[in-house]
């Protein structure tokens, strides 16, 4: 199994491919700017292959608190009816699709950080976002193209981790 595949640049300069995500069992997206170091890249992209059950299960807790407060602030909204029946957090899987790990250019060399991204049943519209630094996670909440680096994340309304 090729860790990452496909790699080329993009008409923006970016490079995009995929990457295999041990956990989940399947490729997905990869992109970074060409400006970071391939040894790097290699690295970030074993890290996610290093991602734990615990890690994972948390995740899943803060996905399920982000979508539970979806169904709670817009009732209106037409949900899959599977959501209202989970009994455990890692259920939640079911219902997102993590589709994009994006590299951010990084500030720390030395640490490991995952930009997450995906789409999920409770959020047609804005889909998700998980950030990780060094097994912390720092960000579970609506996709806003954010980075761990610049962006601010303590934004208690919508970061689900707070």
């Amino acid at each position: 199994m090729e860790l990452i595949k496909n790699l080329k640049e993009n008409e923006f300069g970016e490079m995009d491919g995929e990457v295999y995500f041990e956990y989940l069992k399947k490729y997905i997206y990869l992109s970074y700017d060409k400006s970071i170091d391939f040894a790097y890249v290699e690295r970030i992209c074993k890290y996610l292959n290093e991602i734990n059950e615990s890690i994972m299960f948390r995740l899943c807790e803060y996905s399920t608190k982000y979508c539970n407060d979806m169904i709670k602030n817009y009732p209106d909204a037409e949900y899959n009816r599977g959501l209202y029946d989970l009994k455990q957090p890692i259920e939640i899987l079911k219902f997102l699709d993590v589709k994009r790990l994006k590299i951010d250019e990084y500030d720390e060399e030395k640490s490991n950080v995952l930009n997450l991204s995906g789409s999920c049943e409770w959020d047609k519209e804005n889909g998700f976002q998980w950030l990780i630094k060094d097994d912390i996670i720092l960000y579970v909440g609506a996709w806003d193209d954010l980075d761990i680096w610049i962006s601010p994340l303590d934004d208690k309304w919508s970061n689900y981790v707070l």
